[in-house]
């Protein structure tokens, strides 16, 4: 018996055990899993804010190619929105957007975001909620 307990001091001063224990590799498992756990959810929720600024930042583009082409046209009565190429996931309302009385409003969706549905108005006005202003 203490020829075997001798044998494994030797091995252990020798360091011809190797590896990690069963233990050793849970609370690893475990780190990981909650490291995960708090760095998931935070991640989509910034790809949320992240398609909302896009749609935001695709109606006022719309709204500014919306009063340029009033300042060229001030009679108009409806205005086509193709100036530009829109954030993925972004779909307008309506392509044609319908001028009364020089004011105007744009209606925008986007899959994913935390709203859904924005619109804005002739002053630059953003709406969350819905399409319509």
């Amino acid at each position: 018996m203490i020829a075997r307990i001798q044998k494994r001091m030797q091995e252990k001063l020798e360091g011809t055990d190797k590896g990690f224990t069963l233990v050793e590799l849970l609370v690893v498992i475990i780190i990981i899993g909650i490291l995960a756990a708090i760095a998931i959810p935070l991640y989509l929720n910034q790809q949320a804010k992240a398609k909302d600024s896009a749609a935001q930042s695709d109606l006022k583009n719309a709204q500014i190619e919306v009063a340029s082409a009033l300042v060229e046209n001030p009679t108009a009565t409806s205005v086509t929105i193709s100036g530009f190429t829109t954030s993925p996931g972004v779909s307008w309302a309506t392509s044609s957007v319908t001028v009364t009385g020089g004011g105007f409003c744009i209606g925008a969706s986007v899959a994913g975001g935390d709203i859904e549905d924005w619109s804005i108005d002739a002053d630059g006005t953003l709406h969350e909620g819905s399409t319509s202003c």
